[in-house]
């Protein structure tokens, strides 16, 4: 008798140690088999700069989804890609193409980031790319402000603000100090003069151009103010 019990014991052991290896398999395949499934859309329309209703050219709106193997969207990014009309250098669209691609690389990485950490808050992440304007728009440079969003789930999104200036004739951006002739270390204390800062990091701070000035900005528009000074060149 008690050797048929220890056989039974034994039977119930063995069934339960192949129960949890069925079950620990299922798991790891079902984590294995989630993968990246992308919705693309993409609008062009036309879009009004300048107060004047001067158009330079258009806007392509992409936006791509990222879904798991149940269909449900884990991560997006939304994109205001704008190109020049056929009146100004098609240098231009290829540097405005070349600095897209490399905000949609990143994008792609933070879709890796969402995936892998299987994110399933009911706030989906993204990304965003947003136009903010153009500030110049002349013979010798054009100058573009946008606005770029990361939003990872949590409370709020995390803005970060970039000026983009082409120089038309090589499509090369421009720095700064190629409309000034201040030094690096003059436009340092000019900013923590009108700041009332005690330090200034470069590569916190981005600008733009208009016709007569050059506005400094920091790249998180929550903090400091513009600091606007004249162009020289």
């Amino acid at each position: 008798m008690r050797k048929i019990i220890k056989y039974i014991l034994n039977v119930i052991f063995v069934f339960l140690l192949v129960s949890c290896g069925k079950k620990a398999d299922q798991t790891e395949i079902e984590e294995s088999e989630i993968t990246i499934k992308n919705n693309k859309y993409y609008i062009v329309e036309n879009q009004n700069i300048d107060s004047d209703g001067t158009e330079y050219g258009s806007i392509k709106q992409e936006h791509e989804e990222f879904r798991d193997q149940d269909g449900n969207s884990f991560f997006y990014y939304d994109m205001e890609c704008f190109y020049f009309d056929e009146t100004y250098p098609i240098i231009l669209n290829e540097t405005l193409q070349a600095y897209y691609n490399s905000k949609k690389e990143s994008y792609y990485h933070d879709s890796e980031i969402c995936v892998s950490e299987l994110y399933r808050e009911s706030n989906i992440p993204y990304d965003s790319l947003i136009l903010y304007g153009i500030t110049y728009v002349g013979e010798d440079y054009v100058c573009l402000v946008f606005n770029d969003i990361n939003y990872m789930g949590g409370a709020h999104p995390y803005s970060a603000v970039d000026g983009i200036t082409i120089d038309c004739s090589t499509g090369e951006i421009a720095a700064v100090d190629r409309f000034l002739d201040d030094s690096d270390e003059e436009i340092e204390e000019q900013i923590k003069a009108l700041l009332g800062m005690d330090a200034y990091e470069s590569e916190e701070w981005d600008y733009y151009i208009t016709d007569r000035s050059v506005v400094f900005f920091y790249y998180d528009p929550r903090f400091w103010n513009l600091v606007e000074t004249k162009r020289l060149r």
